[in-house]
């Protein structure tokens, strides 16, 4: 079918990808695929979302809710091709067609995009990983068309300071990490998870409770490593505005840090924290699909658990805050007393 006005609407499994305000309104339909896959190797099942441009003279918000107007409805030949690196192709990894329930009702009760024949393709085989991996992502919409894309693995992230069964030091200026982001990795994002323990005055187990600090976004640069940190006096101003004196906590005891990464690779970070993610922007589409639009990326989730407090400065630097010592946290000889160190 031949259309008169050509309107591109870009849609992926995470939002609209940013586009610019020049629209031809002269050219006919081309058959132009819409590509999105986020890789986690850790994850148990992968997807591939893969819906279509379309044109026509109407609103883009009537067309929306056609199935055929953003989705193809013949089954497609999704693959993955995993190469060492070497460029010795390991494996090949095929994806299959799984039809999803899609709730695209927005905020004031109205439907945005089709419902119907909604899908994705996914597969639950292992993807390998090792340093120096590529993977290649390649979608055959007919027997003369396909698109493609490559990313790289993002192996050998790691956290330097505190290290594994470290312990952190809240007596410092500072409480943070140092860690290390692979070569193919452009940003990362860090929660800080301090744990502390509740006992109380009728002998009753133990709660062990934990309050969150979000970090700010990093981007990679030159530097071997980066330290995201927080001052103390945050962090012992959180805890004195979360907690609430109860007469049943007898003491409250300063518990283990969990440090928690997210990171992505330099298409993904691109997209997530360097674009305007809005249908309409200055701002020329986020692409690396060749022969379309979208986004073939990597991103990875990491949790270093378990350091604890170092003993006595961290336990004595709660009890030398006077609001602190207020809502219970002892000196360090009754840390001994109840065996804090050894809790999970």
């Amino acid at each position: 079918m031949i259309m008169k006005n050509y309107l591109i609407v870009l849609l992926s499994a995470l939002g609209f990808v940013s586009c610019t305000t020049e629209v031809d309104i002269t050219g006919e339909w081309k058959n132009i695929p819409v590509v999105y896959s986020i890789i986690d190797q850790a994850d148990s099942v992968h997807y591939v979302r893969i819906n279509r441009v379309f044109s026509g003279n109407q609103s883009a918000y009537d067309m929306a809710i056609i199935p055929d107007s953003l989705l193809y409805d013949d089954t497609l030949d999704v693959k993955i091709h995993v190469f060492d690196k070497n460029n010795i192709r390991l494996k090949t990894i095929t994806f299959t067609k799984e039809m999803r329930d899609k709730d695209s009702i927005n905020q004031y009760g109205e439907v945005i995009f089709a419902t119907d024949k909604h899908h994705v393709y996914a597969s639950r085989e292992e993807i390998p990983e090792e340093k120096g991996y590529s993977y290649n992502l390649v979608v055959k919409l007919n027997k003369d068309k396909q698109v493609e894309a490559t990313m790289q693995s993002i192996v050998g992230f790691n956290q330097t300071n505190p290290p594994r069964g470290g312990r952190y030091d809240i007596s410092q200026v500072i409480l943070g990490a140092t860690f290390r982001l692979p070569t193919a990795v452009h940003g990362a994002q860090m929660n800080m998870y301090v744990h502390y323990y509740e006992f109380y005055n009728d002998n009753r187990p133990y709660v062990r409770k934990t309050i969150m600090f979000p970090f700010n976004k990093v981007l990679h640069t030159t530097n071997d490593e980066l330290t995201m940190g927080m001052k103390t006096f945050l962090i012992k101003s959180k805890f004195k505005e979360e907690i609430q004196n109860d007469p049943e906590v007898s003491y409250r005891f300063l518990g283990k840090v969990d440090f928690e990464y997210f990171i992505a690779d330099i298409p993904f970070s691109e997209h997530l924290w360097l674009r305007n993610n809005t249908i309409v922007g200055e701002t020329s589409p986020l692409t690396n699909i060749k022969g379309g639009y979208g986004l073939f990326a990597c991103r990875k989730n990491f949790i270093y658990k378990g350091h604890k407090p170092t003993i006595p400065k961290s336990y004595k630097a709660f009890n030398d805050d006077p609001d602190l010592r207020l809502l219970k946290f002892p000196k360090p000889l009754v840390y001994q007393q109840h065996g804090i160190d050894t809790l999970p």
